[in-house]
């Protein structure tokens, strides 16, 4: 349960009709009705009797009407008492900008008024951000092997770490090419390299490219993809991420991925921020967003 679906609740009670309170919230309408699918699942209650003059709260709608009205209200207190001028900052590679941080802030902003400013991070290690962006919130992969040190540093900050999606690369090729469901490293070496985001998985690849004798780096994670699809001898190694956001090309079979069969390539996509007593009114809706918006990330393998 998040203050999402309770605003959600309030809304469609209000309006009585699905669609327009869709509207009302700048969502889609399907987004609403499974978001109050899953409260209503949560709770083991209807909230709504659904008919096609609209929707009427049930006995146990009724019941729970006014403390949900409560709620909104402390929330919007605590969004005043902690409002202020200065954006919060937001640091995240290319990859979960696109798929997760661009929308938050634009819902944060047409929600509640909140402003945000997005740093992308490419070249250093999630411990050599922290070092700098403490007081933010900071979405970055970590590799399996780092997970003590991360923890470390986070507990000197005072802050919190979560892993908010469990990742692995993968080695994608041009969908010509005929090869095994699992590839390892001397069978690599016949292709050429693109690796994602060079510095943030440093250490993850640093094992890998150097098995490849010509390595090509490009700063966007699509400009590889495409390169990929145009090449029949260029590799690329990403994640699954990378396979959700170009599911198109993957079904389509333009691209092909296999598992690395003698690397582990495991990577955890961790949201750090300040503890709970050091956060803001917007930091806690920001977080909270952030949150729900991963969970909507399907963990899947094309």
């Amino acid at each position: 349960m998040n203050i999402d679906q309770i605003r959600y609740f309030l809304e469609i009670a209000s309006c009585k009709k699905m669609n327009q309170a869709a509207e009302n919230l700048y969502i889609s309408q399907s987004t609403l009705n499974a978001s109050i699918t899953k409260l209503e699942e949560e709770l083991g209650y209807k909230l709504f009797v659904r008919s096609k003059k609209g929707m009427e709260l049930t006995e146990e709608g009724k019941g729970i009407l006014q403390q949900a009205e409560t709620i909104v209200e402390y929330v919007n207190e605590w969004k005043k008492a902690g409002k202020n001028d200065i954006p919060i900052r937001i640091v995240a590679p290319p990859i979960v900008r696109s798929m997760v941080v661009n929308d938050v802030v634009s819902r944060a902003y047409e929600l509640y008024e909140i402003k945000s400013a997005i740093y992308t991070e490419e070249g250093r290690h999630i411990i050599d951000i922290l070092n700098n962006y403490s007081t933010g919130l900071l979405l970055s992969p970590c590799e399996i092997y780092y997970m003590d040190k991360l923890i470390d540093k986070v507990r000197e900050l005072n802050m919190v770490c979560e892993v908010m999606y469990y990742d692995c690369g993968f080695f994608y090729v041009n969908g010509d090419v005929d090869i095994p469901s699992e590839i390892t490293l001397s069978e690599m070496q016949y292709f050429d390299l693109l690796w994602y985001s060079q510095g943030s998985m440093n250490n993850l690849f640093e094992n890998i490219r150097k098995h490849f004798s010509k390595k090509i780096s490009l700063a966007d994670s699509a400009d590889q993809w495409e390169m990929i699809k145009n090449n029949k001898n260029v590799a690329g190694i990403f994640t699954n991420l990378i396979s959700l956001q170009n599911k198109e090309d993957m079904l389509q079979g333009k691209i092909k991925r296999v598992a690395i069969k003698d690397v582990d390539c495991t990577i955890n996509w961790m949201f750090v921020y300040p503890e709970q007593r050091r956060r803001t009114a917007e930091q806690e809706i920001i977080i909270e967003l952030i949150k729900q918006k991963f969970s909507e990330i399907p963990q899947m393998c094309l």
